[in-house]
């Protein structure tokens, strides 16, 4: 459930950043990207989550570090191409 929140974080910091970009298409690729990974990070949880289901049920912990560090990497992206939205001024201006 953690990792639905985390991805509809993402697609709700990506809508915003759509909404400022102001129709620019180059300034609305973070939001873009965003949200096409926050879909992917929703339909790859389902799976972990029934992974990490049955690795409990018979004892062992699944790490998925490589996920981890994937969306932790997407995630400071995410946040630096806002940051340059953001400053960048409504519309491009």
């Amino acid at each position: 459930m953690a990792w639905q929140r985390t991805a509809l974080t993402m697609a709700g910091v990506s809508a915003l950043v759509l909404r400022h970009a102001g129709g620019d298409l180059a300034r609305a690729a973070p939001g873009l990207l965003g949200l096409l990974g926050a879909v992917a990070l929703l339909l790859v949880v389902d799976g972990r989550y029934l992974r990490t289901i049955r690795h409990v049920e018979r004892g062992d912990a699944p790490l998925g570090r490589r996920l981890v560090r994937s969306l932790t990497a997407g995630c400071v992206l995410l946040a630096g191409g806002a940051l340059v939205v953001v400053l960048a001024g409504p519309g491009g201006q």
